[in-house]
């Protein structure tokens, strides 16, 4: 379970091709937001490989919340979705 930089991190560790049985990502995101020490933390200074990733766990679920005031669902949490293939149309209010 990877939660906001943890997400980040679980998704590079399974694109290193570690592989785990299954993942969940809550609040993740694929850039880091114009704050520097998301900058800092080096998983966004590189393209992420989303089929390597996807491909290295059997199963991956992602949560976000529409209404989260760091990560926004659109520009964010919907392209991680898009680019692991994952279901991205529920979203809960925390």
């Amino acid at each position: 379970i990877g939660h906001s930089s943890g997400a980040e991190a679980a998704m590079r560790l399974l694109e290193s091709g570690t592989r785990l049985r299954g993942c969940v990502l809550v609040s993740a995101c694929h850039t880091d937001l114009g704050e520097p020490s998301e900058a800092a933390a080096g998983y966004y200074n590189r393209p992420w490989d989303w089929a390597k990733i996807r491909g290295s766990c059997d199963w991956m679920v992602q949560f976000h919340s529409d209404n989260d005031p760091f990560i926004p669902l659109e520009t964010e949490a919907r392209v991680v979705a898009k680019g692991l293939g994952l279901d991205c149309t529920a979203d809960f209010r925390v």
